[in-house]
């Protein structure tokens, strides 16, 4: 018997309630196990549905990063670059961002008042917007909001 996609119940076990069933729950799986599960790159929402679903989940997480300047293109970087080979489905090593050490960019009141901070009005919710256009029936949307915790420490040193 195929068992039907039911985010319903879902979110009721994840509210403490009582459930017939055990759900695979996950908030994150690396890009290269994906692409490695659907045999192509992950390049838009429309992919992480299919491989969302297609793992059997019943719901579709979607990362939002606060923070834009942590070392993916912004003009302050508060990290360093590492080469190593991270995955098994990675044929060669890899590029990875990691923390820097020692101290923070944030140290002082005052350099935590002048500090850049992001508008929370800029934030690109436009892939919630397609998800929930395109999702199945019976499956969710779960939004992550990264950062928020790692890229104050991160700061902080």
């Amino acid at each position: 018997m195929e068992r039907k996609p039911n985010f319903s119940d879902l979110k009721s076990t994840l509210f403490c309630r009582t459930s017939g069933m055990v759900h695979q729950i996950e908030l994150m799986v690396d890009r290269e196990v994906k692409e490695a599960f659907l045999g192509k790159p992950i390049e838009s929402v429309a992919e992480e549905i299919e491989f969302w679903c297609g793992a059997g989940y019943e719901y579709v997480p979607l990362v939002t990063s606060v923070f834009g300047f942590m070392g993916n293109g912004g003009d302050l970087e508060i990290t360093q670059e590492q080469v190593f080979r991270y995955s098994k489905y990675d044929p060669l090593p890899q590029k990875r961002k990691w923390a820097k050490e020692g101290k923070g960019v944030i140290t002082t009141v005052r350099e935590f008042d002048s500090f850049p901070w992001p508008d929370p009005e800029e934030i690109d919710l436009s892939a919630y917007l397609e998800a929930k256009k395109n999702v199945p029936d019976g499956i969710g949307i779960i939004g992550v909001v990264r950062r928020i915790f790692v890229d104050v420490w991160l700061l902080l040193g």
